[in-house]
């Protein structure tokens, strides 16, 4: 191959080259960009992926929390509940008149939330149906069992209780005008029908019931919704008055405490007043003025009560000279010289009583207790052998009496007394000493037995005796001062 030919070759060959390099050129071009797509749509997807996966974690986090805080919630709701439920529960139970809030709240919502009522008459049905299991199926506490009986008021029947009714909400708002005369014991009763102590106060009290409701329907029939915060307050005074006017029989007549609920009412009804009235700055001053003053005088008053209250025999003797046409000074005063020894004062103290009352219960166990302190065995229990028994108090301190004396007419006394009230854990305790005392050990463990399921609070006490009898111990048991039942 001469030169010539070797030049054309290597041409050619260059020109093949060159061709092919520029179809590999023009296919690099065109698959570059596929390549970039495909590599921005991989990262794309890893993102979302890596999104989804961020997302996912975040979301489950946040429902982990909320359902935290709504498990956090839910528990402490339902603590919240409990401890209302189980609050209001010992509250009603260690003062009845706790009844009075739940009336109250309801209502509360019949004028202001009528929405929520059903929901809350229902809540409260609850409570009730607890509160009423409670007293009544599992402690077998009743209003009306002679068990149950104040020692005080277990005389006064619902006549004159109703009579006296007057006389208990008169005194009341006295009260809340000045309050002059107060006592720790207020135990007196209107027996009969007289101008002073029935027609006055009914006067009194019915004129002001019907100012306070005819304020209330005239302004009702003004402002319609804006008068329920008067009613309101007008509730509080109704339910304090009606819990707490002897229609139950109480503890006593009546007790200045039992004035707090009415005298909340009073007071949110006289600012519901005040404010519906238009005061300028003159009269605004005044009322400023007349309000410091009325602070003032009660504070003063408060102060100076503060005094009797510096020991008890101090409240006793104060409380005494204040009013002596209230028989409850003339027992507390009597006990005061009892405890302090000074037995001859004491008896003439309750020789003045018996002159203002008709004998009854408290008066006769009182004088049996006065004779017990003096010693005088024989007179004590002939006190109570002519007493009427009604009261469970007389039969109990009577039951203790005969155990010391003579157990065997402790316990004729006892199955007679069993028959009126055998649900005494009281009687049923005593009868068990009395059967122990006659050597009748299975029959003292029987009735001992039943008197602590009677009464569960004494189950360490009860069960400390029950021990003592079946090792056939010696049982050191006193009842008051003066009674030793060994």
């Amino acid at each position: 191959m001469n030169n010539q030919d070797t030049f054309i070759c290597e041409q050619c060959q260059r020109g093949f080259h060159s061709k092919k390099s520029l179809e590999y050129h023009k296919r690099d071009r065109h698959e570059q960009p596929i390549n970039q797509k495909a590599e921005q749509k991989a990262t794309l997807i890893m993102q979302t992926a890596k999104q989804n996966e961020e997302e996912t974690r975040r979301h489950t986090h946040e429902q982990k929390k909320k359902t935290k805080k709504i498990v956090i919630m839910l528990v402490a709701g339902f603590l919240f509940v409990v401890v209302i439920v189980a609050g209001y529960q010992l509250s009603i139970l260690s003062k009845e008149t706790g009844i009075a809030f739940l009336i109250l709240a309801v209502i509360y919502k019949l004028l202001f939330d009528k929405f929520a009522l059903k929901k809350y008459l229902i809540y409260s049905g609850i409570l009730i149906t607890l509160y009423s299991t409670l007293r009544f199926g599992i402690l077998h506490i009743n209003f009306f069992k002679p068990e149950f009986q104040s020692i005080w008021t277990y005389d006064v029947i619902l006549p004159t209780r109703i009579l006296n009714i007057p006389k208990i909400i008169f005194s009341y708002l006295t009260l809340f005008v000045w309050p002059d005369k107060l006592q720790i014991f207020q135990l007196w009763w209107v027996r009969t029908i007289n101008f002073l102590d029935f027609y006055l106060p009914l006067l009194i009290v019915l004129s002001v019931f019907l100012i306070i409701f005819f304020y209330g329907f005239r302004i009702f029939s003004k402002v319609k919704k804006e008068s329920f915060p008067y009613f309101f307050f007008i509730s509080l005074i109704v339910i304090g008055f009606l819990l707490h006017s002897q229609i139950i029989a109480l503890d006593m007549t009546l007790a200045e405490r039992w004035f707090y609920l009415p005298l909340i009412g009073i007071l949110g009804a006289l600012g519901y007043i005040l404010n519906r009235i238009e005061i300028n700055k003159r009269r605004l001053r005044i009322l400023y003025l007349v309000s410091a003053v009325i602070i003032l005088l009660l504070s003063a008053r408060t102060f100076i009560r503060s005094f009797d209250w510096k020991d008890h025999n101090n409240l006793v003797l104060h409380d005494f000279v204040i009013n002596r046409e209230n028989p409850g000074v003339y027992y507390l005063l009597a006990d005061y010289y009892l405890f302090s020894k000074q037995y001859s004062k004491s008896e003439e103290v309750y020789s003045s009583l018996s002159k203002m009352i008709p004998r009854n219960e408290s008066l006769d166990n009182a004088l049996f207790s006065l004779e017990l302190h003096k010693g005088n065995i024989k007179e004590a229990e002939e006190i109570l052998r002519n007493s009427d028994k009604k009261n469970i108090k007389t039969r109990i301190n009577y039951a203790y009496l005969l155990l010391s004396i003579d157990p065997s007419k402790a316990k004729l006394f006892l199955l007679e007394s069993l028959k009126h009230f055998p649900e005494s854990y009281e009687l049923n305790f005593i009868m068990g000493l009395t059967e122990y005392k006659l050597g009748n050990k299975e029959k003292a463990l029987k009735f001992i037995s039943k008197a602590k399921a009677l009464n569960p609070s004494k189950i360490t006490e009860y069960n400390l005796i029950l021990n003592n009898i079946e090792d056939s111990g010696i049982l050191n048991i006193k009842y008051g001062n003066s009674l030793n039942l060994n």
